[in-house]
């Protein structure tokens, strides 16, 4: 006796599967869609690989220049023979550290201008709005100021030679770590996102826009 053709197929449908975001508020997907603190601190090391070797390029460049100068210096005030190996060393490590600097205020004006420093144009993720909408130009000027504030205090402080910036610029810096340390929380935004009003999410993220609210999905491009 030869089975049915259809016979075995007709099996009862088990119940639905549910992942864990269709049960999540879009809020909710959103807050998690955004990128954790380790992959930012990563595409901050690339950035800062990126302008070490922009300092040692400088150096190999700009330091027989710079070591040059300071031992012409040294032979005009008379300290050239007591002080004249250091010039080679100030002068690649002047040379160094100009390098590095141009390095790190490329990246953060690229930052500014594109919401994506090289580090996380590498690692996919870039600076949006927090609602996952693109950030406006003025938000991503005031979250690098923010950011950058105790390096730009500095800057005006050798600068303008005023001791009252470097106070500043020192309050800055000790209060950016506690900063930082807030995209460890739910919503991950450090003190200069909330500022800003920003958060960063991979490349892939989209926000849709429609007259009856905000729709989030993801594209994987």
């Amino acid at each position: 006796m030869m089975d049915s053709p259809q016979q075995g197929t007709n099996q009862t449908p088990g119940p639905p599967v549910f992942t864990e975001d269709v049960l999540l508020s879009p809020q909710e997907r959103l807050l998690r869609s955004r990128t954790d603190i380790g992959l930012r601190y990563r595409a901050f090391m690339a950035d800062t690989a990126l302008a070490t070797i922009f300092g040692f390029v400088t150096a190999l460049l700009l330091g027989p220049l710079f070591r040059a100068r300071l031992t012409q210096r040294l032979a005009a005030s008379g300290d050239l023979e007591g002080m004249g190996g250091l010039a080679v060393f100030y002068g690649i490590l002047l040379a160094f550290s100009l390098g590095g600097l141009i390095g790190l205020t490329a990246a953060a004006c690229m930052e500014a201008v594109t919401g994506a420093s090289p580090g996380k144009r590498f690692l996919k993720i870039g600076i949006r709005h927090e609602s996952g909408r693109p950030a406006d130009r003025a938000g991503l000027v005031l979250r690098a100021v923010v950011k950058n504030l105790g390096v730009i205090l500095a800057a005006l402080a050798a600068l303008f030679r005023s001791p009252s910036f470097g106070v500043l610029s020192l309050i800055a810096v000790l209060a950016s770590g506690p900063g930082y340390m807030m995209a460890f929380g739910e919503k991950r935004q450090a003190l200069h996102d909330r500022i800003a009003e920003t958060a960063v999410y991979p490349r892939s993220w989209i926000m849709l826009t429609r007259d009856d609210g905000l729709k989030t999905g993801m594209k994987h491009g």
